[in-house]
């Protein structure tokens, strides 16, 4: 999961930009830290024991 954030991130901050769209957030900087957040956040949520 964590590697399909950081590739759909990244490929969709591209496109903006090439497009010459909005992004998300507004520097790389800003978008590596949202992706931080997002990953701590999966690595974080609680585990059910799958019954």
């Amino acid at each position: 999961m964590a590697r399909h954030l950081i590739v759909q991130m990244c490929v969709e901050r591209e496109r903006a930009l090439a497009e010459g769209g909005p992004t998300f957030r507004p520097t790389w900087d800003a978008t590596a830290n949202g992706l931080i957040d997002a990953i701590v956040a999966l690595w974080q949520a609680p585990v059910t024991n799958g019954t």
